[in-house]
C-alpha cells in the first residue's frame, strides 16, 4: 500500500518493526517487512498491511521480547502517536516476535519531531539493554546495531522495507538536514549528535519505566494484542501510581 506524501519528510509510521532475541533473525533490511514506500531517505519508516496469519512460534527470551515491545509503546505514547496495538504474534515470516502497529500519520517534519521518532525507534533496544543491563549505548554501538541502515537509507529512497535500525536511520537523516538548513555548522552524525538523541532515550525510558513494566506484563500474560486503548490506559495508570 502506498500513502502520498505531503512534502519530502512526510512518513505515515504505522508498524514498528522489532528486533528480538533470537537476534538478527532477518538482520538485512531489505528482508524485513513490506512497508509504504518512502520516496526520500528523508521519510522515517512505513506503513504495511498486516497478513491474515499470525505466528504462534514459541521465542526465546519471551519476556525480554515483551519488554522490548513494551519500551516502543511507551516511547511513542509519551510523545501522543496513536498506537493501534502491539502483539507478540506477528505475521508469520516477519521474521520478528513482536509488532507495534501505530495508527497512520501526516508528515513528520521539524527537528524535535524527528528526533521524537529516532528515540522510537530505538527504544526497543534500549529497553532491551536496560533488562540486561548493558550500560549506556556507545557511538561503536550504535554504529553496530545500525549495521548498513544508513547507506541503505540514502541508496534506496523508494526502497518500501524499514525496521527499527532503518526506521531510525532514515528520522536522523531528515533531522540532519533540517539542521542544516537552519544552521550550517549545527552538529550531525552519528558520533557527534545522534548519540546525544540517544542518550536521551535512554533517559526517557528510565523516567518512563513504570509504564514500561506495566505494557511487558501485559503482553506476557494476553495470548492476544493489546489495543492502543489499553496501552494508554496502562502507561497513564502505572505512571500515576509510581508519582
Amino acid at each position: 500500500m502506498r500513502v502520498p506524501r505531503a512534502d519530502r519528510h512526510a512518513s505515515a509510521m504505522q508498524v514498528r518493526w522489532a528486533d528480538h532475541c533470537p537476534r538478527r533473525i532477518a538482520h538485512s533490511p531489505k528482508a524485513q517487512c513490506p512497508a509504504a514506500g518512502h520516496r526520500s531517505a528523508r521519510a522515517c519508516v512505513g506503513l504495511t498491511v498486516m497478513p491474515e496469519t499470525r505466528d504462534t512460534r514459541p521465542y526465546v527470551n519471551e519476556a525480554l521480547n515483551c519488554y522490548h515491545e513494551a519500551g516502543h509503546c511507551a516511547a511513542f505514547w509519551h510523545y501522543d502517536v496513536e498506537i493501534d496495538y502491539v502483539t507478540m504474534r506477528p505475521p508469520v515470516g516477519s521474521g520478528h516476535a513482536g509488532q507495534t502497529r501505530l495508527k497512520p500519520r501526516g508528515a513528520i517534519a521539524g527537528v524535535t519531531p524527528l528526533e521524537n521518532e529516532m528515540r522510537g525507534a530505538v527504544a526497543g533496544e534500549l529497553t532491551w539493554r536496560r533488562m540486561r543491563h548493558a550500560g549506556q549505548f556507545t557511538a561503536t554501538e550504535l554504529r553496530i546495531w545500525l549495521g548498513g541502515a544508513v547507506e541503505w537509507a540514502i541508496a534506496h529512497p523508494d526502497d518500501e522495507a524499514v525496521n527499527d535500525e532503518t526506521g531510525f536511520a532514515k528520522a536522523a537523516i531528515a533531522r540532519d538536514d533540517e539542521l542544516r538548513d537552519t544552521d550550517p555548522d549545527a552538529p550531525t552524525g552519528l558520533d557527534v549528535s545522534w548519540v546525544g538523541v540517544v542518550r536521551e532515550g535512554e533517559e526517557l525510558i528510565a523516567r518512563l519505566w513504570p509504564a514500561v513494566s506495566a505494557i511487558a506484563d501485559e503482553l506476557r500474560r494476553r495470548e492476544d494484542d493489546v489495543t492502543g486503548s489499553e496501552i494508554v490506559a496502562l502507561a497513564k495508570l502505572a505512571m500515576q501510581v509510581a508519582s
